[in-house]
């Protein structure tokens, strides 16, 4: 009989395109969805009619360089700070937010 092996892959480096698309993963219950420091990117559509989802926390020391197109598109955002690593903004990525009454870019931002 062979062994068995599990093997687990503890760090995210990117969030896939349209991998919350209607949330299927919901935000918490203050609508708040936090990401990771160890991410990269978050790909096209990964929000989209997320309507649940009020603000987005970039946890200290992000690492993300891109936001995906319309990777919030008709999201129930209201505000959001882009990290300052952040390089590339797709199109539409905060298209259809109704709601979105302040973006702004963290300090040290070449946007």
């Amino acid at each position: 009989m062979l062994p068995k092996f599990i093997v687990t892959i503890s760090v995210l480096a990117c969030l896939a395109t349209r991998a919350f698309a209607g949330c299927a993963i919901a935000p918490d219950g203050n609508g708040n969805v936090v990401i990771p420091n160890t991410w990269t990117s978050i790909g096209d559509q990964a929000f989209r009619n997320c309507r649940s989802l009020t603000t987005v926390t970039f946890q200290e020391d992000s690492q993300l360089t891109s936001i995906g197109d319309g990777a919030f598109y008709q999201t129930g955002l209201t505000s959001i700070e882009i990290p300052s690593t952040v390089t590339s903004i797709g199109d539409s990525a905060f298209g259809s937010c109704s709601s979105l009454t302040s973006l702004t870019f963290q300090e040290g931002s070449q946007l």
